[in-house]
């Protein structure tokens, strides 16, 4: 995008602001984010960095791990390219009188003025006092949900084959809050699961008991250390960079989490008595320790039984992780629910056009790379009209710095991306709520058409008169819906969602937006190969589908286009 040679120039972007924007090879640097901002947020005054007492994690397993992690999230970028464009130098904080979005307390508000004032309408929203009676707040601490899930794998996004993508919790959060790890990347990988609740038996509870039988009888031997000296066949530097180690018998060296080596030669290995430890628990437990919002619990989707798409999802995260740019699924609206951290969101009105609010040409599809890129062009002063409104203000844009113990609602069909301030955690679901059934209904219809036939079927069930009795008013409720559902049998289909998703992570995360209907993420985007194809998540999807090569291995693949040509 040109700057404006005079007032008159400017005063005619408003004409030309339609165009698709792109973004030149030489001209991304321009846009960062400043970080020289006088007045930072609350936010940013308050960042905190979780310490986590009393958990090792054996070295060379966790390097391994967290490089097959990466690699399988974002195959399109090197490991050692995930800190290519230096994001963490940038501030991506915003000044506190920029957040406008009124706060209500959830104990002196109404369902029904909700919906008036808030939900019929479709406007966001920040809810305070949510989570007075959650068992979250005390629980969900980082160092309670070490000790309660250590050894349970958590979901961070999908390979290029469709297939999960899970760290185990101890790795990720030494990845989270060790130095040089997820302080230095970009996007750093982001817990976004979306079957937490479901895994009701610990994947490796037997793994534990072996380890404690063991442990139990025979008595843990003296750790010993030895220190790593530059040889003459070797690579001093290379040497040099180990270290001091702690060397068990068995050669595992093992750190503390949060610590890059040991230091010193007396440093004491935790006792490695399994038993003296709580055991990994199953994740199911969590739903023990929230309720949704009163005001999102008549969720008309939960009747669509056991094949109900991915609708609620654990979302932990490090500084920079967040969920690109997305709507989601189905029309559905949504809420998030933030126990820790700080996080940052951008909201636009459906009738926002895509190009506007995602330029062609970014490296990625990720939180940061938009509040980077993107951000700062909307506010630029050469989009100023001529009654001084600036694209992101004639585009609607909501900006939100979201606090702990605050949730944010989102109606149906907001474009929404959303980055962590600090290291975060939070719990977010979807739902369908009778305000939006007509929408909703709409685009399940075309998407859906097995689940809507289900769910309809449910309603005409409830609303039938049972022993001659009147209708109550719940079943009134779903006679109407049905009602209103069969008056819409001739509306024509309605047009994809400019930004529409099924999942909203990051590049780690996998499921606020991506599949048709489902709940997964192709906010895990990636950047252009060689011959220009785009090589986020869903456009490789479209292509291996097109190719008849969907969930085939990728060395499969390659033998099937070298065939087929």
């Amino acid at each position: 995008m040109m700057k404006p040679s005079s007032k008159k120039d400017a005063s005619a972007m408003q004409h030309v602001s339609d165009a698709p924007v792109s973004l030149g090879a030489n001209e991304p640097m321009r846009w960062l984010v400043k970080k020289d901002f006088t007045k930072l947020s609350s936010a940013a005054r308050a960042e905190a960095f979780p310490v986590l007492d009393d958990f090792s994690v054996k070295l060379s397993t966790y390097a391994r791990r967290i490089r097959r992690a990466k690699r399988n999230a974002r195959s399109e970028l090197d490991v050692a390219n995930w800190a290519r464009a230096n994001f963490a130098n940038l501030n991506f904080h915003i000044p506190d009188y920029l957040d406008k979005v009124p706060r209500i307390d959830i104990h002196r508000i109404s369902q029904q003025e909700f919906i008036e004032r808030f939900e019929r309408p479709a406007l966001p929203v920040v809810l305070t006092g949510v989570t007075d009676n959650w068992k979250a707040r005390e629980n969900w601490t980082p160092q309670k949900l070490l000790e309660r899930f250590h050894n349970e794998k958590f979901k961070i996004g999908e390979d290029d084959d469709e297939k999960t993508v899970h760290i185990q919790f101890s790795h990720f959060m030494h990845y989270c809050v060790t130095p040089g790890e997820a302080d230095k990347d970009d996007s750093p990988l982001y817990i976004f699961d979306p079957n937490f609740g479901d895994r009701s038996r610990n994947n490796t509870a037997l793994e534990i008991r072996k380890k404690a039988k063991a442990s139990n009888s025979e008595n843990v031997e003296k750790t010993k250390y030895r220190t790593r000296e530059p040889s003459d066949d070797t690579d001093g530097a290379a040497d040099e960079s180990r270290k001091k180690t702690k060397v068990l018998e068995n050669n595992e060296a093992e750190t503390k989490i949060g610590q890059t080596k040991v230091e010193g030669d007396t440093l004491p290995l935790r006792d490695r008595n399994v038993s003296a430890f709580p055991e990994s628990r199953p994740t199911r437990e969590m739903l023990n320790d929230y309720e949704p919002p009163i005001f999102f619990r008549d969720d008309l989707f939960q009747y669509t039984g056991s094949k109900r798409p991915p609708h609620r999802w654990i979302v932990i995260g490090p500084k920079r992780s967040g969920t690109g740019i997305h709507v989601d699924p189905l029309g559905t609206s949504a809420w998030n629910t933030l126990l820790s951290g700080h996080k940052r969101w951008a909201l636009f009105p459906p009738s926002s056009p895509k190009h506007l609010i995602s330029f062609r040409g970014l490296p990625d599809h990720e939180a940061s790379t938009w509040f980077a890129l993107v951000y700062p062009r909307l506010h630029d002063p050469t989009t100023t009209n001529e009654s001084g409104q600036t694209l992101a203000s004639r585009l609607g844009i909501v900006d939100i710095i979201q606090r702990p113990g605050e949730t944010v609602f989102v109606p149906g069909g907001w474009h929404h991306v959303v980055v962590n301030l600090d290291f975060a955690v939070g719990v977010t679901q979807n739902f369908c709520s009778v305000a939006s059934w007509e929408s909703v209904w709409l685009r399940t219809r075309d998407s859906r058409p097995r689940m809507a036939k289900r769910l309809l079927e449910k309603f005409e069930q409830f609303s039938k008169l049972s022993n001659g009795d009147t209708l109550n008013s719940r079943q009134q409720m779903f006679g109407a819906l049905v009602t209103k559902a069969r008056e819409l049998t001739f509306v024509p289909k309605l047009p994809p969602s400019s930004s529409d998703s099924s999942d909203s992570s990051s590049s780690s995360s996998s499921s606020d937006s991506e599949t048709e209907g489902a709940s997964q993420d192709d906010t895990a985007s990636e950047s252009s190969d060689a011959n220009g194809r785009c090589m986020c998540r869903r456009c490789k999807i479209r292509r291996k589908r097109k190719d008849g090569t969907l969930g085939v291995p990728s060395t499969a693949c390659q033998m099937h286009n070298t065939a087929m040509s």
